[in-house]
């Protein structure tokens, strides 16, 4: 799986938390998603499919689409008849992401950024020329 979709999720938590934006930071930690891998698509497929869905990814190997879907959107693709199975290391991945303590990540260490613990604050840079 590229880290694309795993950034842009990490950035969007962090933008929210650091924008004031908490509510939006808790919808996107709370959301029942599964990641799912939809078998047998066509690229026509894949290209409604992205336009309305969480799309995480093509698997090129096994010729499956990753997505994460909500219950309810699992439920409107196997009724339309797309096949879906968990995929089990991905979800393990988001299960794993949804379990860290996101505040603490954000607080950092003295003089430093927040959320970036590897780059000094203007005030310790500062600091640190006198």
């Amino acid at each position: 799986m590229s880290v694309a979709p795993r950034a842009v999720l990490a950035l969007a938590v962090v933008l929210a938390v650091v924008c004031g934006l908490g509510g939006l930071a808790d919808a996107v930690e709370s959301e029942p998603t599964e990641v799912v891998r939809i078998h047998g698509l066509t690229t026509n497929d894949i290209a409604r499919l992205r336009q309305h869905h969480d799309f995480w990814g093509i698997d090129w190997r096994a010729g499956d689409a990753v997505f994460g879907l909500a219950p309810l959107q699992r439920a409107e693709l196997r009724r339309a008849g797309f096949k879906l199975e968990i995929d089990p290391p991905r979800q393990a991945e988001l299960n794993r992401w949804r379990a860290l303590d996101h505040g603490r990540l954000l607080v950092g260490e003295p003089d430093t950024v927040p959320g970036f613990s590897c780059y000094r604050s203007v005030a310790k840079t500062h600091a640190d020329l006198q």
